[in-house]
């Protein structure tokens, strides 16, 4: 069952503990009764059930561990320390009940192996730093403990209420030369039923194979500490390593373990690229089937590519940094055994199709200037672990040296670099996640601020389209002043003249400078003085690119087309589901506090010099009033100001999208969503009027007071990463609130809708989601013939609602009808 915490002090767990909210239970379970047959099993077993044998309808392919010398990828030589002896992961899933405490409360959790013998899973569990689960405590409410787990198993239909596994021996096993005699092995199966092993036939002590369940010690990361003990150390092949390897761009990857999921940090998806060029792949995407296609024996000696620690970030202000940055993280609760040696075919049998998990693809936000997918915050191993998804995160140029468009006269450079890394590691997840579990054809972008602008570019690009299957913008920015390019893109003469023209003054390549030859055009010229620039002084420019531009190849107009319906054969709709929504306040942080307040009898006056100021004109004082609290008339104004920025930069042109979209047929459906809750992220951006106050009975601020829900207040929430940076609980809803929320967005990954499955909660004891479900409105979608509405997610209820602010927005000229 869920946990609830009251408001604490940041607590970090002990590097043993376990922890979790709730049932999860993994994932490979699943497979294939034994060829031989069968009338055996029932005595084998404590257990009679005319049930089709789905006891064991594994696939017989497990951990192995490799001791061979392997050369190490140039990636690998910086860091990797262990390149003899790398454990490898194959059919292997965590089963967790994670409820985003970071350890702090003691929950069930096991490390689930695919099926082999009962020897086998002992020496394995133990080649993990683990042991077959109940060597230490199997009573009744130990198996309760775990049970949640394996509800799960059989809520995904990888396991029927009699389908058994191996645990521990028997407390009084009796062995031969340290091996445990097979009269003291033991089983529990889907239901909790404990039994002893009580074959006589030689060949089932042999042969029999089931999946295992081992102990799951392995600590929790937080935002300081990751464990790198090699005894944590998983390895998965696949084709993502240089294609001149040796072994047609196959390696080995690895990664580790920690208690919420298998981590693959840093994996290098394109080469350093030529400053101003498109990336390419770094993976060998044709030649790799000669060896998907080979003996699962085959003995090549595979490369290592060190995954255990984050790549660099982009290069960026800051002095933060670097060109060479084009890597990825990948979080996932589990690891299918490969089939016949493939690499993109996880094994199968009995006509169960492996348990891919969809992907959260997240491109993180910062203004296409900064940012990073390494950052904590969007750590995605809770969200993997609770929320049974691949999560992946990814790094793409910034600033100049990911979006500087040219006109023809002055280098020629086309822009969106950025987007092309993007879009390139779009494809390196089509091309491999299902090594790492994930369902290449379940994929949902995501992405918060300019993250949710990169996604809105996807859902534009004739390069992206059809290589995901959802859209979950997160506060995208549009409509009017500094959003307005993040949803409307320049041309690349307009681009020349709102930055280009900046960059080259500032860096002395208007002409091309020393570079200028009557052998080398000025054109050419201004583009090698360009590269001959240091990357961090590109950045560090008081004007950057940042702008998403008409290239005719990656966009190909001016903004996301919704206007009309696209005709294309084959093609009348959007080929993805669509999810969006704001925070309340997004746009506070976006507009100036005002430095003082004149007297109330020149107050009109002050406002309307404040918000010329700003960029904003003519605002209906009847539709945005400065409320008069009569207590600090400052911060009325701002009150006002920050509702006009959020609407104009935010909640107008995204309500507006989805009403086009769904007008013209371009969405059959769309949710749409208002975070009416929020904790700020530590550091951004830097006010407190993203914070309630604290009281003595809140210490760390009381959300049930006044305050602004501000841009980036739902990505803890989102990630379930309130614990693991170190962050207290500031009332008994911020947990909670963060399981809903994680739940939900879950959900839209799993089944493209929000609204969570009533018998996945129940199989995972997922109660606090439960709970506020039943007190709260489902998430209606929006459709053309019921009309539009949002989702308000708030604490300890949520509720639907008429979309907001409509009058607002027709003043503004941002109305429903803006893109029709």
């Amino acid at each position: 069952m869920d946990s609830k915490m009251a408001a604490s002090s940041p607590q970090l767990p002990a590097s043993s503990a376990a922890s979790t909210d709730s049932g999860e239970k993994g994932a490979a379970a699943a497979a294939a009764a034994p060829t031989r047959t069968p009338s055996w099993l029932s005595r084998f077993f404590a257990t009679r059930r005319k049930t089709k044998m789905a006891a064991i309808i594994f696939v017989a392919l497990g951990i192995v561990a490799i001791a061979v010398a392997v050369p190490v990828t140039e990636h690998a030589k910086a860091s990797h320390k262990h390149n003899a002896v790398i454990t490898s992961a194959s059919g292997a899933t965590l089963l967790v009940d994670n409820d985003l405490s970071g350890g702090v409360t003691n929950r069930a959790a096991l490390l689930m192996l695919s099926p082999r013998t009962y020897a086998a899973a002992e020496a394995d569990c133990k080649a993990l730093g683990e042991e077959l689960w109940g060597s230490t405590n199997s009573s009744s409410a130990a198996v309760d403990s775990i049970q949640s787990l394996l509800d799960y198993l059989t809520y995904m239909n990888q396991a029927s209420s009699t389908s058994r596994f191996w645990i521990a021996a028997a407390e009084d096993a009796t062995s031969t030369g340290g091996t445990v005699s097979s009269s003291s092995w033991r089983t529990v199966d889907a239901s909790g039923n404990i039994a002893a092993f009580n074959s006589t036939k030689a060949v089932d002590t042999t042969d029999l194979t089931l999946s295992a369940l081992c102990t799951q010690t392995a600590p929790y990361s937080n935002h300081t500490s990751i464990n790198n003990d090699p005894v944590y150390g998983v390895s998965v092949s696949a084709s993502i390593d240089h294609p001149d390897n040796g072994a047609n761009g196959v390696a080995q990857v690895v990664g580790h373990r920690d208690h919420n999921s298998f981590r693959f940090l840093g994996i290098r998806y394109a080469p350093q690229p030529k400053r101003f060029t498109y990336s390419t792949p770094y993976w060998n995407r044709t030649t790799s089937s000669l060896f998907n296609n080979t003996s699962p024996n085959n003995d090549t000696v595979l490369p290592i590519v060190n995954a255990t620690k984050s790549g660099s970030a982009c290069a960026q202000s800051g002095g933060v940094g670097s060109e060479d940055c084009l890597y990825l993280n990948v979080f996932t609760p589990y690891l299918p055994a490969p089939q016949q040696g493939s690499l993109t075919s996880p094994a199968s049998s009995a006509g169960v199709a492996p348990a891919l998990r969809p992907v959260m693809f997240w491109m993180h936000g910062g203004g296409l200037t900064g940012g990073t997918g390494s950052d904590p915050t969007n750590d995605g191993g809770n969200l993997a672990s609770r929320g049974d998804v691949v999560v992946v995160t990814i790094n793409y140029r910034l600033s100049t040296l990911g979006y500087l468009a040219l006109d023809s006269e002055h280098g020629g450079l086309n822009g969106n670099y950025g987007l092309s890394d993007q879009i390139l590691a779009l494809d390196w997840v089509r091309d491999n996640i299902a090594a790492f579990g994930g369902d290449p054809e379940r994929i949902t972008i995501l992405g918060q601020s300019a993250g949710a602008g990169s996604v809105r570019a996807m859902m534009a690009s004739p390069l992206a389209l059809g290589k995901f299957a959802a859209a979950l913008p997160m506060s995208n920015l549009g409509g009017l002043n500094y959003g307005k390019s993040y949803s409307e893109y320049y041309t690349i003469a307009q681009e020349q003249t709102v930055v280009g023209n900046a960059v080259l003054t500032a860096t002395n390549c208007t002409t091309g400078g020393a570079n200028s030859t009557t052998a080398n055009s000025t054109a050419e010229a201004i583009v090698d003085c360009l590269r001959a620039v240091p990357a961090r002084q590109l950045v560090a420019l008081s004007s950057v690119a940042r702008f998403i531009v008409v290239d005719g190849t990656y966009i190909l107009s001016d903004h996301l087309q919704l206007g009309t319906v696209n005709t294309t054969v084959n093609n009348t709709a959007a080929p993805y589901k669509l999810m969006m929504g704001t925070m309340r306040d997004d746009g506070a942080p976006f507009i100036d506090f005002p430095s003082k307040q004149a007297s109330i009898s020149d107050a009109a006056a002050a406002e309307s010099t404040y918000l010329s100021s700003q960029g904003y004109h003519n605002i209906s004082a009847d539709l945005f009033p400065i409320p008069n609290t009569g207590l600090n008339a400052t911060l009325d104004l701002y009150n006002m100001s920050s509702r006009l920025s959020t609407d104009a930069v935010f909640r107008c042109v995204d309500e507006a999208t989805v009403y086009a979209g769904l007008q013209t047929g371009i969405f059959d459906a769309a949710y749409y969503y208002e975070f009416d809750r929020s904790y700020q992220t530590t550091g951004w951006p830097g006010t407190n009027i993203c914070a309630p106050n604290a009281t003595e009975a809140h210490p760390f601020g009381d959300p049930s007071l006044p305050y602004f829900r501000c841009h980036s207040g739902e990505l803890y929430y989102v990630f379930g990463n309130l614990a693991r940076q170190g962050l207290p609980f500031r009332d008994e809803g911020d947990q909670p609130f963060s399981q809903y929320v994680l739940d939900s967005f879950a959900a839209f990954a799993r089944t493209y809708s929000p609204n969570p499955d009533a018998d996945f909660l129940k199989a995972r004891g997922f109660t606090n989601t439960s709970d506020i479900i039943k007190a709260s409105s489902s998430w209606t979608a929006s459709t053309k013939a019921k009309g539009v509405s949002v989702h308000l997610l708030d604490w300890p209820e949520s509720s639907q609602s008429e979309f907001r602010e409509q009058p607002q927005c027709e003043s503004l000229g941002l109305g429903l009808n803006y893109y029709l």
